[in-house]
This record gives C-alpha cells, structure tokens and sequence, in this order.
C-alpha cells in the first residue's frame, strides 16, 4: 500500500517475532488465529480507506470482531479502540444506524448463547482462559501494575526473550510510532487514540507477568499486523533498516538454535518480569552466542530441521557408524545422543514425511513469492 521496498523484510521480520513459534509449533494454540482475525481487521479498516463503510462491510467487521471476542478475549477488547481509529469511515443515517443496530443484536444474541452453554455464564472473557484465571485476578493490583509498569525496560532489552530479540517487529514499530507518526501532521485526537491502543495491547502483559508457562511476548501477536503497517508506512532511515535486518536475523538464529542444549529452552526459572515460573529462557539470547563457540549444540541445532529429516529418513546413520572408524575419538554417550534423532527420521512412516514436505515446500514457495513481489 505504501510502496515501500523494504516491506518483504517486514512482513518477514513480522514472521520471526514470536509468530512463527506458535505457528509452526504450536498450531493447535489460538494465536495463529488471532494473527490472522487482528490481519482480517486491519485489511478491512485499511482497504478503500478514503470510502465509507458499505453494509457488507460492517458485517464482515463485526464477524471479525466476533470471532476474535470467542478466540482471544483481551485482544478483542483493545482492538475495539480501532473502532475510534477509524471512525470517520463509519455512515451514521437513520438506515445504517438501523442495519448496524440489527447485526450487531444477531451477533450479541448467539455470542451469549454460545457462552451460556460452554462457561453457563452471560460473557467469555477471562472464562477462556481456564480456572487458574481466577487466583491471578484475586491478586491483581495496583501494586502489581505498579511493578510491572517500572519493569517495562527488562520486556524490551531483556536477554531472556525480551521484545527487541524476540519480537523486534513490535520493538521497531514502538520507534518509529513515537519518532515519525507522533511528529507528523496528523489529529492530535487521532495521535492520543493510537497510543491509547498501544497501551492498552500492554495490560494484559502487566497482567500475566510471565506467570505459568508464559513469559508475556505471545500476548502481543495480536498487534504484529498494525506494527507490520505502521513500520511500512514510515520505516525509510537506512539506520532503522540496518537495525531491522539486524534483529530479524538475531531472532532468526535464535529460532534455529530454540531446543538445540539444556540452556537453549524452555526451563523453569526467572522470567524477565522476576517471577518464578516452570518455563522460562533466562538469559536465552546471551546463550545463542555462546552456543556458536559449542559444536555439540551446533550440530544438535542441524539435526533439528526437514533437511535432516529427510536425509536421514533413507540414510540409517547408526549402521553406517557402526560399521566405521568415525566414532574411535569421541564419547559413545555423545554419539548416541545425536543419533537417537536420526533413529527417530529413519522410523518415520514415508506418506507422513512426504506430506510434511509437500506443506512446507508450498508456504515456503508462497511466502517467499510474497516477499518479493514488493521489490518489484
């Protein structure tokens, strides 16, 4: 939209902040949909955004909103702050008023009955996110917030996952909102709102506070499509480019190694708001350049991948070492280790691996195709 050359790099800079996580490894969780509802809602917002809303439009805004309410509560309710954002598109005639009136009762009636019948109450919200919801809203307040609001540094230059390594298309969005957008000639209403926004997306971080198995960057998928925007919009400093490049491949490298050695995982220990929890990464970016100095976490981290896989999947390694002289200097311990992977792709069921491959040669294929059709 913004003809901007480097919009491949943010899109995949977008990608490697958390989403690709959640996407890849963990499917099954809501966040890839949320991804994609809050994506939904930005496209809706932004395209013919000189145009007013049609009625067909406004459905289609408030299914989003709908399905964003059942799937993540706390993102729907910031996200209605881009009702405001946008509200000179919305037509307020006796007619529309009328429409939006009736939709917005059809879809608020089968909300409450869906909600009835699966928490017996009138609303989801804090219902979704299981009984352990209820002990953190006992013990939330204004101390809490307090804390956490002075440790909002340690969530963004942290070593343990903070969101400069772990999320940079957030950290790059947070510059350029308050060094380009909130020095350009725009309604200082307009401005205020924005920020409101951006504040109300952290709550729910100064709320959960790495509690359980969260350490808190996974709660902001829900603003990656507007970063992935706004730095589109205004990322042109070839500082900033440099930085971005920089953080997209720190944080790359950081997702290869993610799993590779006992340090470079999830664990318990101190999350980066100071809390105790059974999963953490302390220190998880001072450990990816350690690791380039440690060969046994380098060739765990190649072992970890669908090259491997398939590699391995038609080459029985363990037979191959046995029958040679490779293994003479080193530990055996060692060498079972790395080879109870290969054990593992080579007992691989064929049709299975070959679906796998299929699904990642297509993303990869259309992504890619996506990336590079904004240099053009």
């Amino acid at each position: 939209k913004f003809n901007n050359k480097h919009a491949g790099l943010l899109m995949f800079c977008g990608l490697m902040s958390t989403l690709i996580h959640f996407v890849s490894t963990r499917f099954l969780m809501s966040h890839a949909i949320e991804f994609f509802l809050c994506s939904a809602l930005i496209y809706i917002f932004e395209k013919d955004d000189k145009k007013n809303f049609t009625t067909n439009d406004y459905t289609k805004l408030l299914l989003t909103y709908f399905c964003l309410a059942i799937t993540r509560p706390s993102t729907f309710l910031y996200s209605l702050i881009l009702i405001l954002v946008y509200r000179r598109r919305f037509t307020l005639d006796r007619k529309t008023i009328l429409i939006y009136i009736t939709q917005f009762l059809g879809f608020s009636s089968f909300y409450v009955l869906l909600s009835r019948k699966l928490y017996q109450k009138n609303f989801m919200l804090l219902n979704t996110y299981g009984s352990n919801m209820e002990e953190y809203t006992a013990t939330l307040n204004f101390e809490q917030l307090l804390s956490g609001f002075l440790k909002i540094p340690n969530l963004f230059f942290s070593p343990n996952m903070g969101i400069a390594f772990s999320t940079p298309i957030v950290f790059i969005a947070s510059i350029v909102f308050f060094t380009k957008y909130w020095r350009e000639n725009v309604n200082i209403s307009d401005k205020l709102i924005m920020l409101l926004f951006f504040g109300a997306s952290s709550v729910p971080l100064l709320i959960w506070q790495g509690r359980e198995v969260a350490y808190g960057q996974r709660l902001l998928i829900g603003i990656i499509p507007i970063c992935i925007l706004f730095t589109c919009k205004y990322l042109i400093n070839n500082r900033l480019v440099l930085l971005t490049k920089f953080l997209t491949f720190f944080t790359y490298l950081g997702y290869i190694l993610f799993y590779s050695s006992e340090k470079l995982t999830l664990k318990s220990g101190t999350t980066l708001w100071g809390t105790q929890t059974g999963f953490t990464a302390e220190n998880y970016y001072i450990e990816v350049i350690k690791a380039f100095s440690n060969y046994e976490t380098l060739v765990s981290a190649l072992l970890r991948n669908i090259y491997s896989v398939d590699v391995f999947k038609f080459f029985n390694l363990r037979n191959f070492i046995n029958d040679s002289s490779l293994v003479s200097n080193l530990s055996i311990q060692k060498v079972d280790k790395f080879l109870s992977f290969t054990d593992i792709y080579y007992g691989l069921d064929i049709s299975y691996l070959l679906l796998v491959n299929i699904v990642i040669i297509v993303f990869s294929y259309s992504y890619m195709k996506l990336i590079f059709s904004f240099n053009k």
